[in-house]
């Protein structure tokens, strides 16, 4: 009977309601938009590519302390490289079948007139050893693998792109001076769809190293896991034997945070904003609505008294006046999520176009994407 009471007295209240109707469904639509900002920010943003086939990848630190008075963590722009001395020690660990180094460099293409060859993806071209392919996995689909400085192999591509087969002269520029390099191979991305990121060069193991320009030094580990054993295991193992190294382990597509350095910044910028912006909003939220309806209470003051006159208790008045409220929120909530996914994809199409984020970082939303692309695989 109460309810139907309240449906009633909506009906005949509605011009009254309806500023916090409209002030609810503002504010459903903003902090679906915040969380799905969130959400992805939490989530991986780009799925993993050359570490695609390592189910298993090590990183350096990816932030350093600083004492100011009080000791602040500051995010570095890429994770630290590590000590070559880590692969040892991760290709000791139990249930490891091999333990993959990788470094990457600046390398690009040189056209006739000399200009740098664009990438063909959303980050320039690198370079990185022929033992890092086994990562991907990249596959060799024509040629062979580079054996000695001066040979390249090009990513399929890109080598498709520019037109380039085996035994063809490119000029490449990476960390020393352009010089020209013979195509002995082509390889292509076994590791899922679409092209890549960052259009990959391989270079033979000890060149890479050299152009590198870190003696002792490397980006990554990849690892790849004898058959049978567990990825989530491993990885405590891993970090386990790395205790006091500062290196972590990376599953699931945090191994993006080791691979794609833009898009590990990306998400952290990505955290704070919708949090603190979700947060500013959903406080403004609290106060217009509760304001709107102190303000709609006060102008049925004489219904309630009457009410009170035919014996209605105070509590049976709060009731009908919290059952209005939650039909009213719960109506405006249901109809601002939409719009509000809505909103977050137009949020991130603009944070993209500004370069706050990287502009291929995907939106997730729902519980179950986040789950999906953040679970160990």
């Amino acid at each position: 009977m109460e309810f139907k009471l309240v449906l009633m007295t909506l009906r005949e209240r509605k011009a009254g309601l309806v500023g916090a109707f409209v002030a609810l469904l503002g504010a459903s639509m903003l902090i679906t938009a915040f969380g799905v900002l969130l959400q992805s920010g939490l989530g991986p943003g780009v799925a993993v590519q050359r570490y695609a086939g390592a189910p298993v990848v090590v990183g350096g630190p990816e932030s350093f302390k600083v004492t100011e008075g009080k000791t602040k963590q500051r995010p570095l722009d890429r994770p630290a490289p590590l000590d070559r001395a880590v692969l040892d020690r991760v290709a000791a660990v139990e249930g490891v079948r091999r333990a993959v180094p990788d470094v990457g460099f600046p390398a690009r293409l040189v056209d006739g007139r000399g200009r740098l060859d664009a990438g063909g993806g959303e980050q320039p071209s690198a370079g990185h050893g022929w033992a890092a392919a086994a990562l991907g996995p990249f596959e060799l689909t024509a040629g062979r693998e580079p054996r000695q400085a001066g040979e390249v192999v090009l990513d399929a591509r890109l080598a498709a792109r520019v037109k380039a087969r085996p035994g063809q002269r490119v000029r490449v520029a990476a960390t020393q001076e352009a010089r020209e390099y013979t195509v002995t191979g082509v390889a292509e991305w076994r590791g899922g769809n679409g092209a890549l990121r960052s259009a990959a060069l391989f270079f033979s193991d000890a060149e890479a190293e050299a152009l590198y320009g870190h003696p002792g030094r490397i980006d990554a580990v990849g690892v790849l896991l004898a058959p049978g054993a567990d990825p989530g295991q491993a990885a405590e193992r891993i970090d386990r034997a790395l205790a006091g190294t500062g290196a972590g382990t990376r599953l699931g597509g945090d191994r993006g945070r080791v691979e794609f350095p833009d898009v590990a910044a990306a998400r952290s910028d990505l955290v704070e904003l919708a949090a603190s912006l979700g947060a500013t909003v959903l406080l403004i939220t609290m106060i217009v609505v509760a304001s709107t309806l102190a303000l709609a209470v006060h102008q049925r003051r004489r219904e309630l008294a009457l009410l009170r006159a035919v014996a209605a208790t105070p509590r049976q008045i709060v009731r009908m006046l919290a059952a209005e409220v939650l039909v009213v929120a719960l109506t405006a909530s249901v109809l601002g999520c939409l719009p509000g996914v809505l909103v977050a994809k137009a949020l991130m199409g603009a944070l993209g176009a500004i370069g706050v984020i990287p502009a291929d970082f995907a939106v997730s939303a729902g519980p179950s994407r986040a789950w999906s692309r953040c679970s160990p695989r």
